[in-house]
């Protein structure tokens, strides 16, 4: 497909949505081992403003301004996977060493079917193509999620059974987190009532596998939150999973009001992490936007701030995604998805370190990409 790129499309959809012009999801592998992803899908559209996020809990020296204080140990950088051979030479490759913390590993791990008895199951076949990802995380001490498509309705209705299946696999197979993709209706939930009873899956299984031992974490990938609305469910179109029949993601983001309740639902969740999608999209100015409103409605410490391989953003473009990023006070980034563009990786490992190998630790010097600042 070639690229799909319209700058007043309404807010749209992330890895695997039901859309022709939606780009591939984790099971797909990017043409290289590092050459970035065609753009191949750019739906959702967002317009926000950056000027004011949520307060960094890194602090900043005032005598000298260093740049390099603001470094938080727990900055973290994850990355959608398969488990390809491309993906596994980058996790083993020396220049990308101690880049990335994680991934969320297309490996085999669904829901049960429609109609199946609610629980999560394995494949085999799959987990096996990813056992040399599995050892090149463990090589690199990196944490091993397992990506999943969403809960069937019987798994929304019956939390404790996907808990307990879950909790097996994690004990029986070295799964440290699961991390749901759930695009059935691409917000994942377009109305405020079929979010709610979402989210309240979403916590009976975080909480349940917090308590396992060794802790599990649970993730979810999602976009287009501040189009939920209090409105009757009206798909706009059928099949209603496709992503353009959905009420939230059919007009442009200044079209919707954000709802307090699913910023509070996100809020209170007992989730580890909400991995934004809509980082990904169109231009600079919609990626601050999108920055922005996630910053100051999601928690930092459950934020999680996606990105994705493209082909189409300049090397200031690169710059200010960064920059906004520091001043944002995220401390989580997603990449979409391994292996990763070459271009990157200046990038990521001077954010993850806060710039302190910089000259004068970053101040200055953070955002000087020229033969004569070394970082």
């Amino acid at each position: 497909m070639g690229d799909f790129i319209n700058k007043s499309a309404p807010v749209g959809s992330g890895h695997h949505a039901r859309c022709g012009t939606l780009h591939p999801g984790p099971n797909v592998v990017p043409s290289g081992p590092t050459q970035p992803t065609n753009v191949t899908s750019y739906v959702w559209a967002y317009t926000w403003d950056v000027s004011s996020a949520r307060g960094s809990s890194a602090s900043l020296k005032v005598d000298d301004g260093s740049i390099g204080e603001r470094q938080q140990p727990g900055r973290k950088i994850f990355a959608w996977a398969s488990g390809s051979d491309a993906t596994v030479a980058q996790l083993l490759n020396s220049s990308w060493h101690g880049i990335f913390d994680g991934v969320q590993a297309n490996c085999g791990v669904k829901f049960n079917a429609a109609g199946e008895q609610a629980g999560l199951t394995l494949d085999e076949a799959a987990w096996k193509k990813c056992a040399p990802l599995r050892a090149a995380l463990k090589k690199t001490g990196a944490k091993l999620h397992v990506w999943t498509p969403g809960p069937s309705a019987e798994a929304l209705k019956d939390p404790a059974a996907t808990v307990k299946s879950a909790v097996a696999l994690a004990a029986n197979y070295g799964i440290q987190g699961f991390s749901m993709d759930d695009e059935f209706d691409c917000a994942p939930r377009s109305t405020l009532a079929r979010f709610r009873v979402w989210i309240k899956f979403v916590n009976a299984f975080a909480d349940g596998l917090h308590l396992a031992n060794p802790r599990v974490e649970l993730s979810a990938a999602v976009q287009a939150m501040f189009g939920i609305q209090d409105v009757a469910y009206k798909p706009l179109c059928q099949p209603q999973d496709q992503a353009n029949c959905s009420q939230a993601c059919t007009k442009a983001p200044s079209a919707y009001k954000p709802n307090a309740e699913v910023v509070k639902l996100m809020s209170d969740s007992g989730i580890d992490r909400w991995l934004e999608m809509d980082t990904y999209y169109f231009g600079l100015g919609r990626y601050l936007d999108a920055l922005d409103w996630y910053a100051k409605a999601v928690p930092n410490a459950k934020l999680g701030v996606a990105v994705m391989n493209r082909n189409d953003i300049s090397d200031d473009g690169y710059m200010a995604r960064f920059h906004a990023l520091e001043k944002s006070g995220a401390s989580w980034l997603n990449l979409f998805i391994l292996p990763a563009d070459d271009v990157w990786l200046k990038y990521l490992r001077r954010w993850k370190s806060g710039c302190k190998h910089c000259p004068n630790a970053g101040t200055l010097s953070c955002y000087e990409f020229t033969d004569d600042v070394k970082c």
